[in-house]
């Protein structure tokens, strides 16, 4: 972390990254107003090597997705989310370059769009080659990547004993990748690579995807698929990682792929259950009270109908809700959600 690189600018611009969607805070209101003074202080601490990791604060929330609870670590915005947002300026580029094609999720243009894409290409194209699927989830791969994987995994292309130094502070705050942290998704995948490479040159996988935790092998041999899955249990065995008990392998052409909120079949794709189920109750939810929140929400949740097969859905239930006045409702104009202050 050299003094051309670690720019005034560059702190600038990680403490409006980390300050956006926080204004309401008085830390953040603070910092953003005198934001080139405390990129000076920042840049300071970073190169002095006097910055030290605070401790987390941490909270309980319900994912809206799974519908599980989740213990988050939440760092102090000033100064630990302000390190962390300048440690993926200047490593952005490098972890980018490292992640493997086939893996999805917290990279800038590889989202579940990303994922969705590649699988249906992969479907459609090649019967053949996706005859059977091999599904699986990391179990708690947050909670079981320590600080010295992730070390090692970095030292392999940062040679700069200052910032291994700041990178190892951030590390060490925690046993493990705390959820709730910004750069953890980034240690994350960049773990995961080892696993990418392996079931890539797999015999028997001719299409591999990851998304986040959750990775699938497509092959024409159920046998081979298998045998893959053992090789993935004895890779991430190696980094100190394990397979869920309930991976499956299966017939492609009965079951569909249960994947990343929608169900894959060979030529249509339909929403998961759980998210068609979440997005009836939020139109419900909209008809009895057009208030903002409720506005919002289904309109966050439509957009996954134009991705799946839903031609009954939206005769029977969608055909003359106006989507006009549902943006009014939400305040949403020009592609961004307008303030509801007054």
């Amino acid at each position: 972390m050299t003094e051309e690189k670690l720019t005034v600018e560059l702190c600038e611009r990680a403490i409006l990254k980390a300050a956006k969607g926080k204004m309401k805070r008085r830390i953040v209101r603070r910092c953003v107003e005198d934001v080139y003074y405390y990129a000076v202080v920042l840049r300071w601490l970073l190169l002095s090597g006097t910055y030290v990791h605070g401790p987390y604060k941490e909270r309980v929330r319900k994912d809206p997705g799974s519908g599980k609870l989740r213990t988050l670590e939440i760092p102090e915005f000033w100064v630990d989310q302000c390190v962390h947002h300048v440690i993926l300026l200047l490593l952005e580029e490098e972890f980018v370059k490292r992640y493997d094609a086939n893996s999805a999720s917290c990279v800038p243009g590889r989202g579940t769009h990303y994922f969705y894409k590649r699988l249906k290409r992969y479907l459609t194209n090649d019967r053949k080659g996706t005859k059977y699927a091999a599904q699986g989830d990391v179990k708690k791969c947050y909670d079981h990547i320590r600080p010295d994987i992730v070390m090692a995994s970095l030292g392999r292309f940062i040679k700069d004993p200052r910032l291994m130094s700041v990178l190892a502070k951030i590390l060490y705050s925690h046993p493990c990748l705390p959820l709730g942290n910004v750069v953890s998704s980034w240690f994350q995948n960049l773990v995961c690579t080892t696993l990418d490479r392996a079931m890539r040159c797999a015999d028997g996988v001719k299409y591999y995807l990851r998304y986040a935790d959750e990775f699938l092998l497509l092959g024409a041999n159920k046998r081979k698929l298998h045998r893959a899955m053992a090789k993935a249990r004895e890779v991430l065995a190696a980094i100190g990682l394990t397979v869920k008990s309930n991976f499956q392998v299966y017939p492609v052409d009965k079951r569909g792929i249960d994947i990343v909120g929608f169900r894959f079949f060979r030529y249509y794709i339909l929403l998961r259950k759980r998210n068609y189920l979440s997005l009836m109750r939020t139109f419900r939810r909209y008809r009895l009270t057009k208030s903002v929140h409720s506005a919002r929400g289904l309109l966050s949740k439509l957009g996954g109908l134009k991705w799946s097969y839903a031609d009954t859905l939206q005769e029977r239930y969608f055909k003359y809700l106006d989507i006009n006045e549902l943006k009014r409702s939400a305040k949403y104009e020009n592609g961004h959600w307008c303030s509801t202050a007054g």
